[in-house]
């Protein structure tokens, strides 16, 4: 089992991937990582990797890194000041 595991390991840190597969991979860790399902983000990315096989893991789940605690403020902010932009069709900061 260990050896089984850290062959797995050693074929996907091998991967010869396309800047395209791997910018595939970060854009999609990102979209999994701003979702507002805390909790779950490791099983969609295991969905991810299993359904897009022409993706870089490695990217996938770096991407998903993104909604650590400490950038949660970050992107709830910046969610809030597109959604205003978007509906009231203005940046307005006193608001």
């Amino acid at each position: 089992m260990k050896w089984k595991l850290k062959k797995i390991i050693v074929k996907i840190l091998r991967m010869n991937n396309t800047p395209h597969e791997i910018a595939l991979g970060i854009a999609i860790g990102v979209f999994i990582g701003i979702l507002p399902v805390y909790g779950i983000h490791t099983i969609l990315f295991l969905i991810a990797i299993a359904a897009i096989r022409r993706v870089n893991k490695i990217a996938v789940l770096v991407g998903t890194n993104i909604s650590l605690p400490p950038t949660i403020p970050v992107i709830t902010w910046t969610a809030y000041d597109i959604g205003r932009i978007i509906f009231w069709g203005r940046y307005d900061p006193r608001i």
